[in-house]
């Protein structure tokens, strides 16, 4: 083994694990795992039958365990409670692919599994990979009695991290642009709306919010347009359920970042502060 082998595996060995367990690495869940592999051990197991071996063969049990179910029944109650016995302290991350969106609403979520769409996936992880390495407990490590309602109420953010800069929201309709406005003024930014005749004018723009419209080749010239208008300033696009072509226009017409609908307010401000280079004000608590 090399120096530099030797010192990948002293990093390796300092951080904390995640057991990573499924298949798909690549397309909807690629931004997640990389997350993941950038601040934490990534241990990989195609299924949950290899996973509870790592787990004993691993001289620690891993903190995190992470489930990327591709489609409906992928993965069975059974298993899910097999891998809870052999780490009994993990928190138990579900990332959910494109074909799993009914899940919820249909199906039979197995309980004391945390759910994510692959769409809402990256801003969350981060968020609380910059929790814990910050000495704060993430929200996946709350009791798995938890709701989802319960989280909710535990992601509090400083009142103001804005700094009074400008975002300018592109938005058709004015319910939108009046909850994204509130939203960004409670944060300490301040925000302008282009309205639907989009012949407002702004300079000093940070930043800019675009609510996008459902038909994929409208959607990509509404973003193009805000883009060329504002740049140099970073675009945020907000998109309804988006699938990974979505995602992928989006970028190419010139947006930083894509943010799926229904959003989190804390993911669209954790974006912003992203885009414009700051560091996300942490809750409370992580004093």
């Amino acid at each position: 083994m090399n120096h530099r082998d030797q010192r990948d595996a002293a990093s390796s060995a300092r951080r904390d694990a995640t057991l990573l367990i499924g298949r798909d690495h690549s397309g909807e869940f690629a931004e997640a795992v990389a997350l993941l592999d950038d601040a934490t051990h990534l241990l990989p197991a195609p299924d949950p039958a290899a996973a509870v071996a790592k787990i004993a063969d691993s001289a620690t049990f891993p903190p995190l365990v992470v489930w990327m179910q591709s489609r409906p029944g992928q993965f069975t109650g059974r298993q899910i409670e097999r891998v809870r016995r052999a780490a009994p302290l993990a928190a138990q991350l579900m990332l959910q692919g494109s074909c799993c969106e009914g899940e919820r609403r249909s199906g039979t979520p197995w309980p004391g599994v945390l759910r994510l769409y692959w769409h809402q996936a990256a801003p969350q992880i981060a968020q609380e990979l910059e929790r814990r390495a910050a000495g704060c407990c993430p929200h996946w490590s709350t009791p798995a009695t938890s709701t989802d309602d319960d989280r909710w109420l535990l992601r509090r953010r400083a009142a103001s991290i804005g700094g009074g800069a400008l975002v300018v929201i592109d938005a058709q309709h004015a319910i939108a642009a009046e909850s994204l406005t509130q939203t960004l003024a409670a944060a300490g930014y301040a925000a302008v709306w282009f309205g639907a005749d989009r012949q407002a004018h702004a300079h000093g723009v940070a930043a800019g919010v675009i609510d996008t419209h459902r038909n994929s080749t409208r959607r990509a010239a509404q973003i193009a347009s805000l883009a060329a208008r504002i740049a140099p300033a970073p675009v945020i696009a907000l998109l309804n359920f988006p699938r990974t072509d979505d995602v992928r226009r989006a970028k190419q017409a010139g947006a930083a970042a894509v943010l799926s609908k229904p959003f989190v307010n804390d993911d669209l401000l954790w974006l912003l502060t992203r885009s414009l280079g700051h560091r996300a004000a942490l809750p409370a608590d992580a004093a």
